[in-house]
């Protein structure tokens, strides 16, 4: 969910979303019911959703703050995973706060022409991300994988998208990418380094260039999010001035008899 989407959120939809692409990545019927806010909503609601869905999988996401909500959203007809904790941290756009590019990369944003780039290096830098999906055991996390390279080649060249490129100024090698999201609030979306360039604080520059292209564009904030068990990257964002903001639990809710299905299978 974007940072955008969560603040002005309007409640619980009034049905389970089918993911016509992620049924089709996976080879399961997936749906989405995206809260953020859990104000004026019972889990019995939820509950009721799922059930009218009929699909093997809902991908719910709500506020952490509801803790007690986990509990009551258990019910017979499906088993639920805790498939993750999405914090998100944030900042105010200050161009006097942004320290003089170094010298030693380049960035620019990706055109159509890269798009062959920008799919190996999502492979490379993804491969063994820890994203909700990998909770699911049901859920090939290479079919996951090729899910966030289709969703990198959607930011290229795409209005209100962006993904931006970070070359070293030497030989143009590839140093790291980030897909953002050029809104008010401006967003990053994904954000890595390629393994040969990590611990030279070049993840930093990254994030440095990406928020001086949001301030051009007349951003006036800027938002990060991650599991919260990618530690590295969340000091990262706290040396840059970053401020946690909110989290959100993401809950797969199974189909029952697919789940026991598979488990009888040998899962």
């Amino acid at each position: 969910m974007s940072f955008k989407s969560i603040v002005e959120g309007k409640g619980l939809p009034d049905r389970v979303v089918r993911s016509p692409v992620e049924s089709d990545r996976f080879g399961l019927s997936i749906g989405r019911l995206e809260l953020g806010s859990t104000g004026g909503t019972e889990p019995q609601q939820v509950r009721g959703l799922v059930a009218a869905s009929e699909v093997d999988i809902v991908v719910l996401r709500y506020e952490a703050s509801s803790y007690d909500w986990f509990a009551r959203l258990l019910d017979p007809s499906y088993v639920a995973i805790h498939a993750d904790t999405l914090v998100y941290y944030g900042a105010p756009i200050d161009p006097d706060r942004i320290p003089p590019p170094d010298v030693h990369f380049l960035a620019r944003a990706a055109g159509a022409e890269d798009r062959d780039t920008v799919d190996a290096a999502v492979r490379g830098i993804f491969t063994q991300y820890g994203n909700h999906y990998a909770a699911n055991p049901l859920l090939d996390r290479l079919a996951a994988l090729e899910g966030y390279c289709e969703w990198a080649a959607g930011f290229i060249a795409t209005p209100g998208r962006e993904t931006l490129l970070l070359e070293s100024s030497e030989d143009h090698e590839l140093a790291g990418l980030a897909t953002l999201l050029v809104e008010e609030p401006g967003e990053v979306v994904l954000a890595g380094v390629e393994e040969s360039f990590r611990g030279r604080g070049v993840y930093q520059e990254l994030l440095r260039r990406a928020e001086a292209g949001l301030a051009d564009a007349g951003c006036r904030q800027i938002h990060v999010s991650t599991q919260i068990h990618n530690v590295a990257v969340i000091r990262a964002w706290v040396n840059l001035g970053y401020r946690f903001e909110l989290a959100l639990q993401t809950v797969h809710l199974i189909r029952r008899e697919l789940w026991a299905g598979e488990v009888l299978n040998g899962l």
